[in-house]
């Protein structure tokens, strides 16, 4: 069986073999059938995906061919507004101002290609209820009707267009042709070759103010509203930069008025205080003041009205009619003010001090408000005058009347000539105000010399008299028992009569600031305490600190006459047995002082000299006397009074059984 089977397995093989052949074959053939068949898919893809980006391609141009055709329109707003922009840059750039608005409507009349561009304004007619307009710039394309040289067609009212002025008020723009405008607006658009305009209307802060116009004269042309729209930008830009030059123009030329007047006015204020330095008479200065104010002011009638608080009136002082002074006590115009009038007949003072100045009208449709006197009412309106302005007279709180304009027209006084009214009003009030602190001055200076006369007196020709009775009077007492000693008092009276001759004649020299004996204070003591223990036992000593120097003549004087009212009242009332005058560089009134009154054994005099300042003490030690106590005397009165000329501290101590010390320091100007 082993042998017979091994032949059919190999007979097997071979067929196998063969069959695996074929089958690779068969595979290759198939996977060259794939390889083509993918060759093929993707030539097909190839050219399927070309086919499409042509008819992509082919789309896309048609739509670039669509947008092409459509892209004017498209970006027209883009157009308009880079024009805006630099019609907006000429305005801001250009320097001169009609130069640039011209530049501005060039701009956009050659950007949006049409033959007029114009600035069209608004303003009041008087007589009619809409406003008028008229052409404020104007651009024109070559060969093209100037509409602003034409008075016809270069202004008109609104009330021929009226459906088109609500429309601007509404901030509607307007586009017409020629042939559907109204008559007779249309006749003239004609003549100036007009064929469509669009206007769009400007707002300048938020009111309209006025047009800005396209007129298109070759050829209408369409506009969109989205154009009319950007156009109201320019326009909008325009107005406003027309206005802002009016607005600074008119300013520059208030500051140059301002300027001017101020100029005038410093002008007027240097005549007016230039008279008031060398005017002595100070009424005639006020007749000045408001005769000046008269003329800047262009009032007919300026007068000033006097206050008296004490009877609260106001009383006429001085008047300016028409340029000429016043004479108000001869002059019949002028009668009703020669007497006072009660300040409170009516509101008007109250009103003038509360505001400054009150304007007045006499027309009879404004006589209300109780502002103006009734009594002048009358007067006013036979005068010719229809309005009056009061302006208070005040220095500090203190009223002192008013001035009073009158103008027979209406006047319009701005602010700054109402600053410059009120300032010369000043000026009068500092007058009145100094001519009755002169009167008040001349009044205060004669009671100060009556004063001055009285001390005087008192201390020289009462002091000498008072000297003279003592020596009579121990004359009399030794006219019996010792002849000799009379012979010793009347010579010493007779010395005393030849003093107080000498001293009087120095006062009325010193009085009339010739003398200037009393400069050595030290020896004018010296002779002082020299005549006075002529007639006492009691010591009298001057101790004297520092180096001695010329004082200025008055305040010598006044130091000298202290201390003698000062001697005096010790010796005669104080019973010292000393006196002591320390002077340490005021003198004679104390020593009189202590030599009346106080009954010392001993008076010393202490002075004291020190740089600019003089100290005085005199002391005794006498009975002195009660400072509470009043006395009918004048000398310790007079020495406070010559204290308060000199501005020197004066200070007296005393206590009855004590003494009395008199101090006094004083600043010493040099003679």
């Amino acid at each position: 069986m082993n042998s017979s089977d091994s032949p059919t397995t190999a007979s097997q093989s071979v067929p196998l073999t063969r069959l695996e052949q074929q089958v690779q074959q068969l595979q290759e053939e198939i996977a060259q059938l794939r390889q083509e068949n993918e060759q093929l898919r993707q030539q097909k893809e190839r050219e399927f995906s070309i086919e499409i980006v042509n008819q992509q391609q082919k789309i896309t141009q048609q739509q670039t061919q669509a947008l092409e055709k459509a892209n004017p329109e498209l970006w027209q707003p883009d157009r308009l507004l880079e024009i805006t922009a630099i019609a907006a840059s000429a305005l801001l750039t250009i320097e001169n101002f009609d130069e640039a608005v011209k530049a501005a409507l060039q701009t956009i009349g050659k950007g949006l290609e049409t033959d007029r561009v114009g600035v069209i304004e608004n303003f009041t007619l008087p007589s009619k209820e809409l406003p008028g307009w008229r052409v404020l710039y104007e651009w024109n394309s070559p060969y093209t009707i100037a509409q602003i040289s034409d008075l016809n067609t270069s202004q008109g009212c609104y009330e021929e267009i009226r459906d088109w002025h609500d429309l601007f008020c509404q901030g509607q723009p307007v586009s017409c042709q020629i042939e559907q405008m109204p008559e007779p607006f249309r006749g003239k658009q004609a003549a100036i070759g007009v064929k469509a305009f669009y206007l769009v209307p400007i707002f300048v802060e938020g009111k309209w103010w006025g047009v800005l116009g396209l007129d298109d004269c070759r050829e209408a042309k369409h506009r969109t509203l989205a154009e009319l729209a950007v156009l109201k930008i320019a326009a909008n830009c325009i107005g406003s930069a027309i206005q802002r030059d009016r607005t600074q123009k008119a300013m520059l030329q208030a500051e140059q008025a301002r300027s001017a007047g101020l100029a005038k006015a410093n002008e007027v204020l240097r005549r007016t205080a230039s008279k008031l330095v060398g005017q002595e008479d100070l009424d005639r200065f006020l007749e000045s003041v408001i005769f000046e104010v008269a003329q800047e002011t262009e009032a007919v009638n300026n007068s000033v009205f006097l206050y008296n608080s004490q009877t609260n009136t106001l009383l006429m002082h001085s008047a300016i009619q028409e340029g000429q002074v016043i004479n108000l006590e001869t002059d019949p115009r002028f009668e009703l003010w020669r007497t006072p009038v009660p300040a409170d007949i009516n509101e008007g003072w109250k009103q003038t001090q509360t505001r400054g100045y009150v304007w007045h009208s006499l027309e009879s449709s404004a006589m209300t408000g109780g502002e103006i006197w009734d009594i002048s009412v009358p007067w006013h309106r036979m005068m010719g005058h229809r309005f009056v302005l009061s302006v208070l007279l005040q220095v500090g709180d203190e009223p002192l009347g008013f001035m009073e304009l009158c103008f027979c027209e209406q006047m319009h006084l701005f602010a700054e000539r109402i600053e410059l009214v009120q300032t010369l009003a000043h000026q009068a009030a500092l007058a009145i105000q100094l001519t009755r602190l002169a009167e008040e001055a001349k009044q205060a200076a004669i009671l100060e010399d009556r004063n001055c006369m009285a001390r005087e007196i008192h201390d020289t020709l009462a002091q000498s008299f008072a000297g003279i009775l003592m020596q009579l009077q121990a004359a009399t007492l030794n006219l019996i028992d010792d002849p000799e000693q009379v012979i010793v008092h009347l010579k010493r009276a007779s010395n005393l009569t030849r003093e107080g001759l000498a001293e009087a004649r120095r006062s009325v020299s010193l009085l009339l600031q010739e003398d200037t004996a009393y400069s050595d204070l030290l020896s004018s003591l010296h002779q002082l305490v020299e005549q006075m223990g002529c007639n006492t036992d009691v010591p009298i000593s001057i101790n004297v600190e520092g180096t001695p120097y010329p004082l200025n003549p008055e305040v010598g004087m006044h130091l000298f006459r202290m201390v003698q009212e000062s001697l005096n009242n010790a010796l005669r009332h104080a019973d010292p047995s000393t006196i002591q005058i320390n002077l340490s560089y005021m003198v004679q009134e104390s020593l009189n002082n202590a030599l009346r009154h106080a009954d010392p054994s001993t008076i010393q005099i202490n002075l004291s000299y020190a740089t600019q300042k003089v100290s005085l003490c005199i002391q005794d030690n006498g009975r002195g006397f009660d400072l509470e106590q009043p006395t009918n005397g004048f000398g310790l009165k007079g020495m406070q009074q010559r204290a308060d000329l000199l501005n020197a501290q004066l200070q007296i101590n005393s206590q009855i059984g004590t003494g009395t010390e008199v101090h006094i320091t004083a600043l010493a100007p040099l003679s």
